[in-house]
């Protein structure tokens, strides 16, 4: 066993542990304090004020200590606790300190109750909102700050940080700078809350120099509000109304809006976007009152009707309709699931699914390629998985059952002479002197110098690329996430070009008009532009010969990445710490999805290898 002396304190462990889910986990700060809370409390529970042997930690004491504050806490606190003790044994693991399976070993903890309900209906919205006091400067102020959360959307804390510049009335939109995801927003600022805002600015608001649109008017007038004051107005505007609310604070009024808009029609995904979610599963409780409503109007839940009555094929249908509900598009995966469910189907299949039934489809393919049978078995895995919850004679394959189902092939990173040759002979396209090659050439280039995915730069209108500020508004990124794209100054002068080129020949644009057309099209498609490419691929004569894979649009992300990376390790940059910013850059939801975009570039290991020459170097100068 190691010397005591050898083994870290806590202190410094939870040290190590917060700044990883700051670097690599993208955590925000007030997760990362109940994350170090919860993890300390375990350390102190099983090893008191000594140092940290995690190779004493046995299975016993994690289940302990998270039984014992079963026994304490309400389930949503314990639940808490369990997942910020699954991060911290990660953690352990990923640095080398040991933790083995720990993970595993924390119990699952049980959701809180499904059928509470949080959230106001809709006449009772209405009807808090119209008793709002509109004839004080705080009741103008409060009354602001309700239509901020209950029609917008924003989190308390956002409420606090919303500053003057933040609120853009020429284009009636707000920006939310910091959310609980990590990345800000843009968030349409509707004329009833445009209303109340400028009427408490105008008649309502002290005079002071702090910058925050929500500030105190008592006690220390002109200082920015707290989260405490934002609850406290609800709560106020609650009490005033006579309307015994299931919960209290702004949370309240965040829940009604995402169930309202879910019985509305709204995507989860929609919601999430609006909200600030990371995670479509936050999503699905702050919305379970629209779900219901929604089921109530005559589309019954997958969970609510009879798994053994009806086909595979509606059975399907159904799991499907859910999974579009909860924001996942994914084709492939619904034709495997289709055609799974016709074979069954069409073999007269009746009850639970055995393994059997599963195998025999996966195995009847005709593909050459040797993982198609596990493809088409991990597609339907998911399926059987929730299948078997509802009937409980389902039986799911395991992980890998059929080998893997592929690999991922590594993409291909452009040297700049290949990023010259495709400008150059995208500028040659056909008609000669007309728009289109002009449009692409500035499309590719583009997608180059940013790393934007190919449906977000064709998603841009003209009213998102602001040439005087330099900044372009993605608002079609993954999940509806809408991000901030600030441009390097030599990006700008094509930019200007093409959109001049574009106004001289089709007059002057609208904002919501397509920033990328061509001469007989109002908008590229995604269809055009990969074509287009393929063009130009075959006439520069690239293929997959002497490369990892042959050249694609996408492999242009993949290139603005790794040089970027490059360009930081030649500066001597901390790289570590400009991760994050290069995950909001791509708009990442997680940190660690930056890591996929890495390739190993001659130049990139070149880079590496003197650092770490270097590293090694002073390292045996240190010990000698």
């Amino acid at each position: 066993m190691a010397a005591t002396r050898d083994l870290p304190a806590a202190e410094d462990v939870l040290a190590a542990f917060d700044e990883y889910l700051r670097r690599v986990r993208g955590v925000c700060a007030g997760t990362r304090r109940n994350y170090v809370r919860y993890a300390g409390a375990f350390l102190r529970a099983v090893f008191g004020v000594g140092p940290v042997d995690v190779a004493a930690i046995r299975t016993g004491d994690v289940a302990g200590f998270v039984g014992d504050l079963t026994r304490r806490y309400r389930p949503r606190t314990v639940e808490l606790a369990a997942s910020a003790l699954r991060s911290f044994f990660r953690f352990l693991t990923v640095a080398g300190l040991g933790g083995g399976r720990l993970e595993d070993a924390v119990p699952m903890v049980p959701h809180r109750p499904s059928g509470l309900v949080r959230h106001l209906e809709a006449g009772r919205l209405d009807q808090l909102l119209g008793s709002l006091d509109r004839c004080s400067p705080r009741g103008l102020r409060d009354r602001a700050i309700i239509l901020c959360v209950a029609r917008l959307g924003l989190r308390a804390s956002e409420v606090t940080q919303l500053r003057l510049e933040d609120l853009d009335w020429r284009n009636a939109s707000v920006r939310v700078r910091a959310r609980k995801t990590g990345h800000g927003a843009l968030l349409p600022l509707t004329g009833e809350v445009g209303a109340a805002l400028a009427e408490y600015l105008q008649h309502g608001r002290p005079d002071t120099a702090a910058r925050q649109v929500f500030v105190l008017h008592w006690l220390r007038p002109g200082a920015p509000v707290s989260v405490s004051i934002v609850g406290r107005a609800v709560d106020n505007a609650l009490r005033r109304a006579g309307m015994d609310a299931p919960v209290r604070g702004a949370n309240l009024l965040r829940h009604s809006l995402a169930t309202d808009l879910l019985g509305l029609g709204a995507s989860l995904g929609e919601i999430a976007g609006l909200l600030g979610h990371s995670s479509l599963a936050t999503t699905r409780i702050s919305a379970r009152g629209g779900r219901c409503r929604r089921a109530a109007r005559g589309r019954a839940a997958l969970a609510g009707g009879d798994p053994m009555t009806g086909g595979v094929t509606a059975l399907v249908t159904d799991y499907l309709t859910l999974r579009h509900e909860l924001g996942y598009r994914s084709p492939s995966q619904d034709r495997a699931l289709r055609a799974f469910a016709r074979h069954l189907d069409q073999g007269g299949h009746q009850g639970p699914i055995l393994l059997e039934s599963s195998l025999d489809w996966a195995t009847s393919t005709d593909s050459l390629d040797p993982c198609n049978p596990a493809r088409r078995l991990t597609a339907v895995r998911g399926f059987l998985r929730h299948l078997s919850v509802l009937d409980g004679g389902t039986e799911v394959p395991a992980p890998g059952l059929l080998g893997p189902p592929g690999h991922r092939t590594p993409p291909h990173v452009y040297s700049d002479s290949e990023i010259a040759d495709l400008l150059h002979a995208a500028a040659g396209l056909a008609p000669a002197g007309g728009l289109r090659p002009h449009c692409y050439a500035t499309l590719f280039a583009l997608i180059a110098c940013t790393g934007l995915r190919i449906s977000e730069a064709l998603s841009l209108t003209c009213g998102d690329v602001d040439l005087p500020g330099g900044i372009l508004t993605v608002r079609a990124g993954k999940r509806g996430r809408t991000r901030l794209i600030p441009l390097h100054p030599s990006a700008m002068a094509p930019l200007r070009d093409y959109a001049a080129d574009r106004a001289r020949r089709f007059g002057p644009p609208g904002d919501g008009a397509a920033f990328f057309r061509t001469d007989r099209s109002d908008k590229v498609s995604y269809g055009a532009a990969n074509s287009t490419f393929i063009v130009l691929r075959r006439q520069l004569g690239w293929t997959a010969a002497g490369r990892t894979r042959a050249p694609r649009v996408h492999d242009l992300r993949h290139r603005m990445v790794v040089r970027r990376i490059q360009a930081w390790h030649a500066q001597g940059a901390d790289v570590d710490a400009r991760i994050p910013a290069l995950a909001t850059y791509l708009g990442h939801a997680e940190v660690r999805d930056v890591y996929w975009y890495l390739s190993a570039v001659p130049e990139l290991m070149s880079i590496i290898a003197v650092r770490f020459e270097d590293f090694a170097s002073r390292d045996q100068a240190g010990g000698s």
